[in-house]
């Protein structure tokens, strides 16, 4: 499976809020950068957005991100910083390695505190992940269940459960309308090749028979994701793909 390293601007907004969960509108951009060293992949991934009340008040939150993953997939290194109206709220730091597929491995953390946690048998980073995923969809098969470890909360690593849907050749998304700029994003070699519908639902430590979240996406072959949903108890935020582009590949 190759990954094709590429830049991504999505638009944010909110898609649906529960009564009484205190959200009535958000809106904002996020920017993920995918790329590749001639050992690794490197993420970076920036996000600012703002949160409306039904009262007119609003928190702004901001999100750093970047990692890199070993190409063997046995080693992932991460970086988390989120603020809210300024202040810091979130503030992970740490590298992680696998022993192999059967025995497990650790993650260490630096930052909020140094911490070291085991990993089960089958844990994957995301790269891997999503390497599995695409192989699995090209397989025809359907559902895939296997431990994560994202970087990005500290119940890690969450159990992810994917369905994957029937493939698709060729197209967007179908949460986006069509348009100029739609259509010569259909067109991008990034995009004009098999995706798939893809519903991941993240399982914590201490999650039972709900998950703490739910992503919906369409993912490429190439490893871009298109169009998503992410899903939370009481409200939803859509991100809508708005620009794509091919990053260099490194000469090794």
């Amino acid at each position: 499976i190759e990954l094709r390293p590429h830049r991504a601007v999505y638009r944010l907004r909110l898609m649906n809020a529960e009564v009484g969960s205190g959200v009535v509108d958000a809106s904002g951009a996020m920017v993920f950068e995918w790329a590749e060293s001639c050992d690794s992949w490197i993420v970076r991934q920036r996000a600012r957005f703002d949160m409306f009340g039904p009262e007119g008040n609003s928190v702004r939150t901001e999100v750093s991100f970047s990692s890199w993953e070993h190409k063997t997939g046995d080693r992932y290194g991460f970086n988390l910083r989120t603020l809210q109206d300024g202040n810091v709220v979130e503030d992970l730091r740490g590298e992680a390695k696998l022993d192999g597929d059967e025995e497990g491995g650790s993650a260490t953390y630096t930052r909020p505190e140094a911490e070291t946690v085991g990993l089960p048998p089958g844990t994957l980073f995301p790269a891997g992940h999503t390497r599995l995923l695409i192989r699995e969809a090209l397989a025809g098969r359907q559902r895939i269940m296997r431990p994560v470890l994202l970087g990005q909360r500290e119940d890690e690593p969450m159990t992810v459960n994917a369905q994957i849907s029937e493939r698709k050749d060729g197209t967007l998304g179908a949460s986006g309308k069509t348009g100029g700029s739609r259509e010569a994003l259909a067109n991008d070699p990034l995009l004009a090749q098999p995706s798939w519908n893809m519903a991941l639902a993240f399982f914590g430590e201490e999650d039972d028979m709900l998950p703490a979240f739910e992503i919906r996406e369409t993912l490429y072959k190439s490893g871009v994701v298109g169009d998503a949903q992410v899903i939370y108890d009481e409200f939803s935020l859509g991100y809508r793909l708005e620009q794509i582009e091919a990053l260099p590949a490194p000469h090794c």
